[in-house]
């Protein structure tokens, strides 16, 4: 599932790619409903994102609204494109492009909204961790949950942006155990695992997402931030760390890869002034 940064990825590529294109016409394939109104004739102006949702503004002051769900990709193609495999859904622009919105299952959205959506799509949102709003004080709420740090981590209702993929890498760079209850956290690792999220998310963010599967800009590349995972998928592998094994283990039915000797790390015996430096480091340098 496309995450905080892939989804933020999209959506800077979109504001640059569908910034001022007319929709001349909306073709449906799938034998389910994509969409619940007809757009033709409106111009795109801007694209934004909130949480994993994508929403397009039209110059008639109706917004488009897609979240891509698991497998959802969209593709935009240049004239005479052909449609690709498991298009469900193909905007026509009045200059001969098209836009093409791909899933393999039946479960991307593509709504249009007569007002701003922000409403209704920041219900029950947490703290998005991409935002000037995620502060190391807004952070530190985080203690208030009984659930196991990973899973407070991916609920969307405590941040908003997060998925299995970087929780992963952000409990191993701040050698913090996943199953740690996020009441017992210290106020060492708090700061530690609040900036090994902004350093994670930066990161990712300039690498243009992580691709395993589905995953694609607009343009159709790969992100490349798998090339630089630390501990997601990387079971049975050396630990970069200190060289241990690194075993894999299910959290509310989601799995967590981690070090079984990060409490030796050396950055685990750090005072709270050195973990701030480093984790501060990082974050401005990566």
């Amino acid at each position: 599932m496309p995450e905080g940064p892939e989804v933020q990825t999209i959506v800077d590529a979109l504001g640059h790619m569908l910034a001022g294109r007319k929709v001349q016409g909306v073709q449906q394939f799938a034998d389910y409903a994509v969409i619940n109104a007809d757009i033709s004739g409106a111009v795109f102006t801007e694209a934004r994102r909130i949480g994993k949702n994508i929403v397009l503004s039209l110059d008639d002051g109706r917004f488009v609204v897609i979240h891509l769900k698991i497998t959802g990709q969209l593709f935009l193609h240049g004239q005479a494109c052909e449609r690709p495999r498991f298009s469900k859904l193909r905007l026509l622009f009045d200059d001969g492009d098209c836009l093409d919105l791909c899933d393999r299952s039946k479960w991307v959205r593509f709504e249009v909204h007569d007002k701003a959506p922000d409403d209704i799509l920041t219900q029950n949102m947490g703290v998005d961790v991409l935002s000037d709003k995620f502060t190391l004080d807004a952070f530190k709420a985080i203690k208030k949950h009984k659930k196991p740090i990973h899973s407070a981590l991916l609920d969307q209702s405590i941040l908003s942006g997060l998925g299995n993929i970087y929780v992963n890498e952000i409990l191993w760079l701040a050698d913090v155990h996943p199953k740690t209850k996020a009441p017992d956290l210290t106020e060492n690792q708090v700061q530690g695992l609040y900036f090994a999220i902004k350093h994670t998310m930066r990161h990712a963010l300039r690498h243009r997402g992580t691709t395993f599967s589905d995953y694609r800009t607009p343009d159709g590349e790969k992100g490349q931030f798998q090339n630089y995972l630390k501990a997601f998928m990387r079971e049975d592998q050396p630990c970069l760390r200190c060289g241990h094994k690194l075993q894999r283990m299910k959290i509310s039915g989601r799995s967590c890869v981690f070090c079984p000797d990060m409490l030796n790390h050396d950055s685990a015996k750090e005072t709270a002034t050195d973990r701030l430096y480093a984790m501060r480091c990082k974050t401005d340098v990566m």
